[in-house]
């Protein structure tokens, strides 16, 4: 993945990288998650994860990107695909 400029400008790259990948031992993202929403380059990372998400990419979707963790982003790209076939 080549470095795109406005991930320079994340909030998470001066953050613990696990926090973006919530584990089971009940940490729920809740801290990235405040970050993500609070960042100002938050739409550039969500547009950049529903792109590599998506066709075969969408095995790989985990972790909170793009405040949203990796279930609301399938619900997001269901919604899209639909609204696209309407």
């Amino acid at each position: 993945m080549n470095t795109n400029d406005w991930e320079l400008s994340a909030s998470c790259a001066q953050s613990d990288p696990d926090a973006w990948f919530p584990t089971t031992d009940g940490d729920n993202g809740s801290a990235a998650i405040r970050i993500c929403r609070a960042c100002v380059v938050r739409q550039e990372c969500l547009d950049a994860a529903m792109a590599e998400e998506a066709g075969d990419g969408r095995r790989n979707r985990h972790g909170i990107r793009g405040g949203l963790y990796a279930s609301e982003r399938l619900a997001l790209a269901q919604q899209h695909t639909l609204e696209q076939a309407a």
